[in-house]
């Protein structure tokens, strides 16, 4: 099965199951980037991207801000569906990829620009970074910090995020911090007694 195949089986089950537990979270979904769209942005920030993080903008070229009926204090994000945020598009990409790779004179490192954030807050502060050289996944902060985290690349990151929504199993399963809740339609990664929240009841997958 090639890279592209692999991310859109994986992402796949994380749609599906957003359809169908979580509507806003779907609606919330981007269209399509194109691969004019791709190589542009890729031009800009003088690297390539790995074939996956190419095949996911191809599914979803981030996501769009849309209106959560019953939020009266604007408290829910339903693009950030994923446990660490939302899926970036483009643009964002790049305004991220800004913060860390280009930090000032003599703050610059070559390596950070290898690393391409892809997920995370609205931002770009911290989030998730695929490697380029390697397609390894990890998160990012910002000012720039980076550790890598143990799902491999993003097609094992959107597996584990399949596995844990459907059967409640895998890594983030594991994980009493992020744990998958639904809001007004909205998946939600919360600490049960920690950030849920408060106007809208947030009851937890399992």
């Amino acid at each position: 099965m090639s890279e592209q195949d692999q991310v859109e089986v994986a992402f796949d089950r994380v749609g599906a199951w957003l359809r169908k537990h979580a509507p806003m979270s779907y609606q919330a979904l981007g269209a399509p980037a194109s691969e004019a769209e791709i190589a542009a942005t890729e031009a800009g920030m003088h690297v390539a991207f790995p074939g996956e993080l190419r095949a996911l903008l191809g599914l979803h070229n981030g996501t769009e801000w849309c209106e959560v009926e019953g939020d009266e204090e604007g408290e829910l994000n339903p693009a950030a569906f994923l446990p660490h945020g939302a899926l970036y598009s483009l643009e964002q990409m790049r305004q991220a990829h800004t913060l860390y790779a280009n930090p000032g004179p003599g703050i610059g490192d070559a390596a950070l620009r290898t690393r391409v954030p892809w997920a995370g807050d609205d931002d770009g502060f911290y989030g998730l970074y695929v490697d380029t050289e390697g397609g390894q996944v990890g998160r990012f902060s910002n000012p720039p910090e980076f550790w890598p985290l143990p799902y491999g690349t993003i097609t094992g990151y959107l597996t584990a995020v399949a596995d844990c929504l459907e059967s409640g199993h895998g890594p983030f399963a594991e994980d009493p911090h992020k744990v998958p809740g639904l809001a007004a339609g909205c998946l939600l990664w919360e600490r049960p007694g920690g950030t849920a929240p408060a106007s809208v009841e947030w009851v937890p997958v399992r």
